[in-house]
């Protein structure tokens, strides 16, 4: 099992302005081939620590995927990668070896309708536990399956009116990019409106990244 940590650091000087502006300190994983949700918001203090493992839930779903939605799991399973579990009669059942992708999490939707399916993963945000917080969104029809294959990469911004599992379509403050796939400790600190890099890995952006591949077929 991997571990990452995330440290995010605010000057002093800035953060009564994000607290007068009702902000928050947004980290998402996502990909443009799912929805975007935040996995974890916080109120930010002057060091912040986000660390977790390479754990993951499949969850299901009834909310409708829009902006400003938060999503409400109704039925949910710890998996490992390289199984896909059918859900039906309301749950997630009978895993099976996935043959297409050893290193993806997978399900087939045999509801009888279209669901809302995506990855959930825990994080320890400053101490205190954020269990199994979901990741991403996909619609998923009936009888088709939904394949996530997640990578180590985050989003990280301020945002005001966002809270855990909330879809996210625009992000209206400057990004940072973190790529914990290879140096899975990383620190970024915030600074005068402007997020600055401690490491190699990390980049600033003004576009989302592709962090979670999700496939419907």
């Amino acid at each position: 099992m991997s571990s990452y940590t995330l440290n995010v650091l605010f000057n002093q000087a800035d953060l009564p302005t994000i607290y007068a502006a009702g902000q928050k300190l947004i980290i998402m994983k996502s990909s443009p081939a799912s929805t975007q949700l935040a996995w974890v918001a916080v109120k930010p203090f002057e060091s912040n620590s986000i660390s977790w493992t390479d754990d993951y839930a499949m969850y299901a779903s009834q909310t409708q995927i829009q902006s400003g939605a938060t999503i409400q799991k109704l039925s949910q399973v710890a998996t490992p990668s390289g199984v896909e579990y059918i859900f039906e009669n309301g749950m997630f059942d009978d895993p099976q070896p996935y043959t297409q992708n050893p290193n993806a999490y997978a399900t087939t939707n045999d509801f009888g309708e279209a669901l809302t399916f995506g990855l959930a993963q825990s994080a320890s945000v400053n101490g205190s536990s954020n269990m199994f917080s979901p990741l991403n969104a996909q619609l998923v029809p009936n009888l088709n399956t939904a394949e996530f294959i997640p990578v180590e990469q985050v989003i990280v911004f301020l945002q005001s009116n966002v809270q855990n599992a909330q879809v996210i379509s625009i992000v209206s403050s400057p990004s940072i990019n973190v790529d914990l796939t290879t140096n899975p400790v990383q620190t970024i600190q915030y600074q005068n409106g402007q997020w600055i890099q401690q490491s190699s890995q990390a980049r600033l952006s003004e576009r989302h990244a592709t962090l979670l591949r999700a496939v419907v077929r």
